[in-house]
């Protein structure tokens, strides 16, 4: 029955672009993952309580108004929502709510996200206004501000980009056009990344998006969607230099079905029967063991790799904080939702079939491919040991990443090598260990030398006599 309705779901998925989608089986794992925690943006997550963050809103409105002389809200929603059809292919199955009321409820929450990033981009302003006072102090909380871009990124909390797009595109709108909303939303996604630690591929990433012409804007589905984008895309990635997303999305699958079908002529038999095989890779100790060692890349999961010339797995660098696990776990969930194939499901079932224990977890740390601030080694085992549950792993082909397992793998098999890695371990993991080694030969060799002219000088005298 579950299968069924997920098959429904999948079904009127392809048919409508859904904003809030999120599979039963992921979340029944873990809902707090996809709940808002202070901010509730469209109307999956609405409470009928007031909080702080309603007020917060009126004022953005009001701010909003004010700044460009709008007398009606309803001047606002008959430009950004002219259609009832806009928001149907949008949020559909939802609890009573007309078409005046859902479209006031969007109206309202885009335009305090519109408000919160030109609120990102500009400082503090030096106005006494009590209404001004109150939005700036309760925003710029650090801790407030922390859940505040949390819950912007949750799969069902999201307000469609071509709308934020819209609000930019108003007459005369002088204090946050559509370049200035471009910029702070490539900013403020990159710095949500959780692969993004390092000034160095900030810039070098944002430095791609300008070199190749791509705007988050106009490419990407929503805020979410445009963090999935600087996580997946990589810099040399040809598939991604153009501007639309709907043939960025045809570009993407037709690289996919480029790289399974990748590989040559002579092999192709045998690929084909691995591609249909469940390969699991061995964990992070195994592979130590075995003489494989890892090494942290600075970058999003597209640099994940295997140098089978120097027996190096690169991975790309992840910070962990309380919050990424939900970043990891929506992304996760939008992946599944609105692509039909992606590389961020292959990379979270890498990571799992590597983190089995806190030994690897340790090997993974020491290579700096995973930086702990969670203050647990267990907690952060946990949160990999049950990222994919509910997911059926055994169907995914481990996308372009395919082949590098199926190396790793084999080498891993590989008796000869796992028996020279044993005697390296033993004889030479040690300074001192060669050297009582080469000492110990040394006096064997001695020995027998001496044994040996010994027994030529007797028989050499005897037959003298």
């Amino acid at each position: 029955k579950e299968e069924i309705e997920n098959a429904e779901h999948k079904s009127t998925f392809e048919k409508h672009k859904v904003i809030g989608f999120v599979p039963r089986a992921l979340f029944e794992v873990k809902p707090q993952s996809y709940c808002p925690r202070i901010l509730t943006i469209g109307p999956l997550y609405q409470n009928l309580l007031p909080s702080p963050m309603d007020r917060c809103k009126a004022i953005c409105v009001k701010k909003f108004m004010e700044r460009y002389h709008i007398s009606n809200v309803g001047e606002i929603m008959e430009q950004l929502i002219p259609k009832p059809e806009e928001l149907s292919n949008i949020y559909f199955g939802l609890p009573t709510y007309n078409f005046e009321s859902l479209r006031l409820l969007v109206t309202v929450d885009t335009i305090f996200i519109h408000e919160f990033l030109l609120f990102l981009s500009e400082d503090c302003p030096d106005s006494e206004e009590k209404e001004s006072g109150y939005l700036y102090t309760f925003i710029n909380n650090g801790i407030t501000r922390s859940q505040i871009w949390r819950d912007l990124l949750l799969i069902g909390n999201q307000i469609p980009m071509s709308f934020l797009k819209k609000i930019a595109e108003f007459p005369n709108n002088r204090d946050f056009s559509l370049a200035d909303l471009e910029m702070t939303v490539r900013a403020f996604i990159v710095q949500r990344n959780p692969f993004f630690f390092s000034e160095d591929v900030r810039c070098r990433f944002l430095g791609f998006l300008e070199s190749e012409n791509l705007k988050l804007v106009d490419t990407c589905e929503h805020l979410l969607d445009s963090l999935y984008f600087s996580c997946t895309v990589g810099e040399e990635d040809p598939t991604r230099q153009t501007t639309s997303h709907e043939s960025r999305r045809k570009s993407d699958y037709s690289c996919f079905s480029f790289l399974n079908k990748w590989g040559s002529c002579k092999k192709t038999k045998k690929l084909e029967t691995h591609k249909k095989e469940y390969v699991r890779l061995p964990t992070a100790s195994q592979l130590y063991r075995a003489g494989i060692r890892f090494k942290a890349c600075e970058g999003n999961i597209s640099v994940m790799k295997y140098d089978k010339s120097k027996l190096q797995l690169h991975l790309p660098r992840l910070v962990v904080f309380d919050e990424t696990e939900d970043l990891l776990r929506n992304l996760l969930a939008h992946e599944i939702t609105s692509r039909k194939e992606g590389d961020f499901l292959t990379y979270a079932i890498i990571m799992d079939m590597l983190i089995d224990t806190e030994e690897d977890l340790a090997i993974l740390t020491k290579a700096n491919v995973i930086e702990n601030h969670l203050g647990n080694g267990e907690r952060l085992v946990d949160m990999w040991n049950g990222m994919c549950t509910g997911m059926n792993v055994e169907e995914n082909p481990h996308g372009k990443w395919e082949q590098m397992i199926h190396d790793i793998v084999a080498h891993h098999s590989s008796r000869w090598r796992r028996w020279y890695v044993e005697f390296r371990a033993v004889y030479f993991s040690r300074p001192w260990l060669p050297i009582s080694i080469l000492a110990a030969f040394t006096l064997l060799s001695a020995s027998i030398l001496q044994t040996i002219y010994t027994v030529l000088g007797f028989y050499q005298s005897d037959n003298n006599q």
